[in-house]
This record gives C-alpha cells, structure tokens and sequence, in this order.
C-alpha cells in the first residue's frame, strides 16, 4: 500500500500553524476568493464538518449578504434498521441533486453548493450517475405536463405516497389542479398549481400550517427509492461537473484514521476507489489543507506551503477560582472580562484591527455596556460581526491575504474575539440550516381514527364497556345500507354500531400489559364500574373545589412583565427553541402575571427542554424580587441543576445555593440562615427543603422536578405550599392523578412534543 499524493501540478496549497478557531475565517476568505460554485470542508467526523461549515456560512452571509449558499451535510448510507436512517439518505439524496441541478444549470445560476462531510462518506457507494439523473423530474411554472401522467409517476415511478396532507418527505396529495409535493431532495413542501397540463405557479407552503409563503423558480423532484439504484464505490467525484474547491482540516490525521481513502494497492487488480478520483476527475479543482501543528501534511507532501502567524486566543481569558459562593464568582468574572477586553485593547493599540463575533443583539449590547463603565476601556472601539463563533484568534500584519474580504484595513493585523470568550457563555443560538421543514404536533387530537384500527384492538363502548374491534364495513337488511362499526363482546357476541355513534367508542387505554376482560353485553358489572368511577371523581372533584377555592380567596404574587435583563438572558440561550418551548414558557409567563397562584404541569420527554422552561421562570421571579425554591428527587440531579442554573445565571446578580446532603451541618446551617434573611435568590434542594426549619424569606415559586418521585408526606407538603406560591411542575412521565388533574383543566398544562435540533431517537436495545 502506498499513500496518494496531490499531484505537483495540482492548484493546491497547505497552511500549517493555523489554529482550529480561524479556519472557519480562511475557508470564508478562500471560498469567496475562488469564485468557485462547489465547496466541501472535509473532516473526521460530521458533528464536527457540520459545525464548522455552519460557521463558514455564517461569516460567508456576513462578508457577501448577496450569497445564496445551498448547505449541505453528506454522510455514509445508513443502516435500514438506524432510526434516522430516511432522514439521513433523503440528506444524501439531497446533496447529489443539488450538484446535479448545478450542472444543468451551470455557475451563471449563482449558488454555491457548501458540502460538511467525511472521508469515508464520500467514498460510500453512490447511485450510478446516469440512473439518478434519469429518476428525477424538472418543471417549473409555464412547463407543460400531463397532470394525471405526473400525479402518477410521483406514486409510481418516485416511490412517494399519496396522504390526504402533505406534510413530511416522500409525500405528495392532490386536490383538485393542485399537487402538493415534499421532495425528499427538498428542504421543505411545494404547492403546484396546474391550469389544465400546464404549471401555472409553484409555491413553498409551511407542512404545520399549510399555508403558502415565497415563489419557486424551479423544482427538481428526486425519486425516493434509494435502494432500487445499481451503486458504486467513489461515484460521487462524478457527480462534480463543476470545479470544486476542497479543504481538508488537519489532513495527516484524516490519513492516519482513514486509510483505505487516502492509499492504494500496489497491485493494480486490488485497487478500489480512493481520494486520488477527486483530482483525476478534473485538475480544474483546488485543494486547501490547514493543520493546527506542523506534524505532517497528508495529500499534500507535493504541495506548495506556507506557516503563518496566526494564534488563538485561549491565554486571552484567565481560569475561575471556582468558588462555591455566588458572590465570589460574580466578582471574579467581571474581572475576567475586564482583563479580556484590556488585552483587545492592547492590540488595538499596538495596530490591530479588532472584530467581536456576536451572534445575538443582546450580547453586543452587554459588552458596549462593560466597555462604557469601564473608563479605562474608552477608547477601545470592536468591530461587531453579526455571527456566533466559539473562539476568537490572533494574526500579525504579514498575513493579510488570508483574511482580505474580513478585514477594513489588509495593512494592519487582525484579533477576532468572541462573546463566548468574553463573556464566558456558550455561543450564541444560530439558525440549523440542514434540517427540514416538518408539521409540529402541538395538539393531539383526541377522537377516535378508524384508519388507524387493526382488528384486536381493545375499545370502550360508553354504554356497553370493554369490546374488541372486529371490522368497519356496510351492513345490508331489505330496506337500508349503512356503514358501521363491529364490536366483539364477551361470549363472542357481536354489536354493530351505526357510524354516526362512533362518539360512543373510544381507545381502550390500560395501565398494565395484561389483557382486559370483554365486557358482557347486558350485563351489570359495566354499570357498577362505572357508578364506582363516578363516585371516585366526585371525592376527586370535591378536593379539587377546597383546593382552588383555598387559591381563588388567598390570591397570589402578580409578577411584573418582561423587562430588558429578562430579553437579554433569554436572547442568550445557546440552542434554538422548539415551538412547544416557546409556548410552554410563554403560557408559563402569562401564568406568572396573573394575581391568582399559577399550577402548571409541563410535560415533555428527556431533553426536549422543559428544565429551559423553569431557568426563565426562576429568573422572572427573582428579578421581581422573590425567591425560588428548585425541589428535585436526587442530589446528582440537584447538582446537575445547580451546574445548569449557574451557568446560565452566571452574567446577573443572582445567588444560588444547593441543600442536598452534599452539605456539611456547618454549611447547611448557613445557608438556612441566608435563606431566611433573604441573601439566596434560587435555593435548590431535595426533599431536605420542605423540613419545618427552612423558612423562606419571601418565597414566590416553586419548581418540582420528577413529581412521581416523592413520596406521599412529601406531596402534602407541596400542596400546602401550592396553595400560596406559583408552583411549576415538570415530569418526563406524570403520575396518572397529576395528569389527570391537568387534563380535566384543574391544573394547566403544557406539552412539548416536538424534538429539539439535532435530537436522536431514544435506541433500546436488548443484548
């Protein structure tokens, strides 16, 4: 086995010395610079090719407001069994047409097409060029087609299916002259409006609303039926019609962990497909290759180099003390970041030209704030790029070519810093430019489908009791016909229920796996279950009537609206908010604002962002000047609630505190003390903070986490407290009496349903 090299006469270069933090900025230049319609970032993995492409766009969009950029992330096929495994090849699908509609087009289309990808991806088997590029269709308004021909080939010669909605990938739906179709090579559903065999118009529609919104020039429709294809190994270099410029981050190490890709057999039977295809296909292509260490070059060994001084800005930000009280470390990072923008002054001073990366408003606001209360600083004037980076470099007045487009003024030298690094938060939120548009389920409609029913299901028959479903048909006498549903009894007996009382039927919903007893038809024991379940409710019924009566006569603590430190910490949310987030804190605000006390569940799955939820309350709360009690199951989840509180926090004046058995006596008395004077802002604890001992000094909200998990004298506890402060609960899974009273309307809820970006399925599996 030998390693492949660039040949001499290849347009390649290597920059070695070039730390991670600017690579981004040199790819932006380089890319901008070569006029190139075709970019792919080429790294080890594709967390990390995504988030670096993502932070080239960002800068791209800065530099060239004009740029329409097509960004993309192409990985290996996945495993039919993966979870996301149609998302992930309709992400594949999706790269190959775009670089094929770039070459029917041609560059005067004036979309660059970004590639993140790995490797071995791009060595993957690929469909056969001249078979893809034959199972897709092109129209675009004045086109002539067949309607009923198209609307057949999209379910037959495409693989997509027809729904009565269109609202994910592979789908499509017809009512009257109009198709709605979401291409799977799509980054979201279109609306085509046929007059007769012609295209009149194609629109892009929202899948949740569908409701139209900008006008498409043209539409390419790619088949879904990605196994049907014959593949082949390195087919992707075929696909590049056009020159494309390829940048290789630390490309020894891609070498040393793929080595298959970058060397070939020395006997020519045993050859299989490598990286040397990207140049064979055309020498019209560059190479760029940066590495952090002058520790090799990989494909570049026969390629022009150069060692420019470019340094990162990781000694810029001196370390915490790490202290555990809350006032020490407020101190301690205001010093931080004064230090931080002395240092930028310096440079400026020394002939530098300075740039801050932030990618919020709010956080250009906080740090023009530091620098005009701080004298000293005056005279330092930052550069604000609208983009959020994680970290910030250093590079001397000799390099100026490889910063040309992000520089005013080329003879000067360069510090681009970050409001991470200055104000030691995570970076700025930043739009994901890979995913899809897709429906979000914010409400779940409660009646009965019949599509959905498959003969065994169990059912409830409101007069009658537990049935099993046997059919949905017509049932014929001598003088009528209608439809209806069949249900099977105890004894085998069997009622057909007319369809206009389908109200009567309803899912059965069990509470244990064991198979339900049918129901006797004309039975009794039906009629005392459900006298007994009646009964049940009143007591229920009654409790909740003292309950809310106890709240509606005591009233609570009106919480002032939002001002602007609540607008700038929620501006500083690091992630992208889901729908349902938005609307679980939005409802959970309004709650807040009223005079009564709030009781809101917020139910969601593990990570889809209910702790986001109660960080935002809690800040409402103390910024209105009243305490917060964080009530967890566990110390190791009250640490990890510390850890997070914290960190978010960390820019304002609050002070937060943890009572667990993590606390020495000597601790734990302390901080009672301060809890009763009034000096801790957000106390979180275990059950340890419902003792007698701990008395608030003006408590306002409580937070449970993970109700189920307490235990009953616990939970009367809460709910003497529920009665007078505004209680926030959050559970992965309520307990079936909390859900209930949430269901009912006696306590409010909010679902999050929908996924965060970049979210994984949960994946069991039993070994």
């Amino acid at each position: 086995m030998k390693r492949i090299l660039l040949p001499e006469n290849a347009n390649a270069f290597f920059l070695s010395c070039v730390p991670e933090s600017a690579t981004s900025a040199v790819a932006a230049n380089e890319i901008i610079g070569s006029g190139k319609h075709i970019a792919i970032l080429v790294e080890e993995d594709l967390p990390k090719a995504e988030e670096w492409a993502e932070d080239v766009t960002g800068i791209m969009e800065c530099l060239r407001p004009d740029l329409r950029v097509a960004f993309h992330t192409f990985d290996h096929p996945p495993e039919s069994s993966n979870p996301d495994a149609f998302e992930r090849a309709c992400d594949r699908i999706a790269t190959l047409s775009s670089l094929l509609d770039l070459s029917r087009r041609g560059s005067a289309y004036g979309e660059l097409v970004l590639i993140a990808t790995t490797p071995d991806a791009l060595l993957s088997p690929c469909p056969i060029l001249e078979e893809r590029s034959q199972s897709e269709l092109t129209l675009a308004p004045g086109t002539r087609l067949d309607f009923e021909e198209f609307c057949s080939a999209l379910g037959e010669k495409l693989g997509y299916s027809s729904e009565i909605l269109c609202e994910e990938p592979g789908q499509f739906a017809v009512r009257g002259g109009l198709v709605d179709v979401y291409p799977v090579n799509g980054r979201e559903p279109v609306r085509i409006d046929f007059f007769g065999d012609e295209v009149e118009e194609v629109r892009a529609f929202d899948p949740t609303s569908q409701r139209t919104n900008a006008k498409v020039s043209s539409l390419t429709i790619s088949s879904s039926e990605t196994s049907e294809f014959p593949e082949r190994e390195g087919e992707f270099f075929r696909y590049l019609r056009n020159p494309a410029l390829w940048i290789f981050r630390e490309p020894e190490q891609l070498v040393s962990r793929f080595p298959l890709c970058f060397h070939e057999p020395d006997r020519e039977s045993h050859a299989k497909a490598n990286f040397s295809l990207s140049w064979k296909e055309s020498l019209d292509d560059r190479f760029l290759g940066t590495s952090e260490i002058d520790a090799g070059s990989g494909i570049f060994e026969s390629s022009p180099t150069d060692s420019p001084t470019i340094e990162s800005l990781s000694d810029f930000r001196g370390s915490s003390t790490h202290s555990s009280l809350s006032l020490e470390r407020l101190e301690d990072e205001k010093f931080i970041r004064t230090s931080f923008l002395h240092k930028l002054l310096l440079k400026q001073q020394a002939g530098h030209e300075i740039i801050v990366a932030a990618g919020a408003e709010s956080e250009t606001k906080r740090i023009l704030e530091i620098i005009a209360d701080e004298s000293s600083l005056s005279k330092l004037s930052p550069r604000f790029l609208p983009v959020g980076l994680r970290e910030g470099f250093l590079c001397g007045p000799g390099n100026n070519s490889f910063f040309s487009l992000l520089q005013e003024k080329p003879e000067k030298g360069l510090v681009v810093a970050t409001s991470r690094e200055i104000l030691g938060r995570e970076r700025s939120r930043r739009v994901t430019r890979s995913r899809k548009a897709l429906a979000q389920r914010r409400e779940v409609d409660q009646a009965l489908d019949f599509s959905e029913l498959v003969e065994g299901d169990y059912l409830v028959h409101h007069q009658h009791g537990i049935c099993r479903f046997r059919a949905l048909g017509k049932i014929e006498d001598e003088e009528r016909r209608e439809e209806a549903i069949t249900a099977e009894f105890a004894d085998g007996l069997l009622l057909h229920v007319p369809l206009q009382e389908s109200h009567l039927l309803s899912r059965y919903v069990g509470l244990r796996k064991a198979k339900p007893k049918l129901a006797k038809l004309g039975g009794r024991a039906w009629t005392r279950t459900r006298q007994a379940a009646e009964m049940a409710a009143l007591d229920l019924a009654a409790d909740l009537l003292r309950l809310q009566a106890s709240r509606e006569t005591q009233g609570g603590n009106a919480f002032a609206p939002d001002d602007q430190w609540q607008k700038e910490f929620e501006d500083a949310f690091p992630f992208t908010e889901t729908p349902d987030q938005l609307k679980a804190i939005e409802q959970t605000k309004i709650d807040m604002e009223k005079d009564q006390p709030m009781d809101r569940l917020v139910c969601g799955d593990v990570g889809f962002g209910k702790t986001e939820v109660a960080i935002r309350a809690a800040f409402k709360a103390v910024m209105d000047g009243k305490q917060v009690a964080i009530l967890a199951p566990t110390t190791i989840l009250c640490q990890q609630h510390l850890n997070v509180f914290r960190e978010r926090m960390r820019d304002y004046p609050v002070m937060l505190e943890m009572l667990t058995r993590f606390r020495s006596p000597g601790q734990q008395k302390k901080i009672l003390q301060a809890t009763r004077e009034g000096s801790i802002d957000i106390l979180i604890g275990t059950h340890r903070i419902l003792g007698n001992d701990l008395v608030f000094h003006d408590l306002g909200l409580l937070v449970v986490d993970e109700e189920q998990r307490f235990g009953v004298r616990h939970k009367e506890t809460i709910k003497r407290l529920r009665a007078s402060v505004d209680v926030l609960t959050l559970t992965a899974t309520p307990i079936p009496r909390t859900l209930y009273f949430a269901m009912v309307g006696a306590r409010s809820l909010s679902a999050i349903e929908t996924a965060p970006v970049n979210r994984r399925p949960i994946r069991t599996e039993v070994v």
